[in-house]
Parts: structure tokens; C-alpha cells; sequence
């Protein structure tokens, strides 16, 4: 739950330093309104990594997947974004032979599922499988 903060400006200004601009804005260390917003901060700057790598790695594999998963709580639930709006639960997941880079469409992505038994493989995860078109 995030609870504003009623903070004036002028508290802000009396601040010497930035652990004392927390302490004022969120609260003394150990404290539950400090604890939630160094969670949110932790969890922002790791998504933030994680996002800076991937979109860096534009053809990730099985191996540097599990990587970025680590990087994230085991706890917490892994989903895929909905055909049109929301997210959907991992249904299943499949290796298939793709055909890379077979449409240049912008609308669409660019890799197809092969029939060739010599094409490349790929993992697809799979949310709702009336929208899965392999």
C-alpha cells in the first residue's frame, strides 16, 4: 500500500544531507514507511536493469533468460502479456523450429514456426493457448 506523504517543502529544505531528506520525506531507518520505500526503490532500480540488458540483448537464449529470472524473486509469479489487454498464466511451454527473420512486417514478428527439420529451434512460452497460433 502506498500512503502519501505530507511532507511540506519547507521540511524538505532543512535537510542536510540525502539521509536526512529520507528521513523527513520517508521516515527514520526502520521504520515501516522507510522499509516499503527502499523495497520499491531496490525494486525499480532492478527492473530498470534488467530492462537496460535485455534490450541490449536482442536474441536472448534459454541460458541468458534464467540469468535475468535470478535476478528476480523466486517467489514471485511469472505471466505473459494478454492477447489484447492484461496478463495471462504460463499455460505451457514449447520448443519449435523457427524460421528466422521470415516477415518484415512491422505489425507482426518477425520469426515463423518452420517445417523444416533443419531449422532453428526456439523456446515459445505459451500464456493462453486459444491465442497460440503454432
Amino acid at each position: 500500500m502506498i500512503v502519501k506523504n505530507k511532507t511540506k517543502s519547507s521540511d524538505i529544505r532543512k535537510a542536510k544531507n540525502f539521509d536526512a531528506l529520507l528521513d523527513i520525506k520517508y521516515g527514520k531507518a526502520g521504520t515501516k514507511t522507510r522499509e516499503d520505500f527502499e523495497k520499491r526503490s531496490r525494486d525499480f532500480v532492478d527492473s530498470e536493469i534488467v530492462k537496460r540488458e535485455t534490450g541490449k540483448q536482442k536474441k536472448m537464449n534459454v541460458a541468458s533468460l534464467i540469468e535475468v529470472l535470478k535476478t528476480f524473486p523466486p517467489e514471485s509469479r511469472v505471466v505473459v502479456e494478454g492477447y489484447e489487454e492484461g496478463y495471462d498464466d504460463i499455460q505451457t511451454i514449447k520448443l519449435i523450429p523457427i524460421r528466422l527473420n521470415a516477415y518484415k512486417e512491422d505489425w507482426r514478428g518477425p520469426h515463423k514456426k518452420s517445417k523444416s527439420a533443419r531449422a532453428k529451434k526456439a523456446v515459445v512460452i505459451i500464456g493462453d493457448e486459444r491465442n497460440y497460433k503454432g
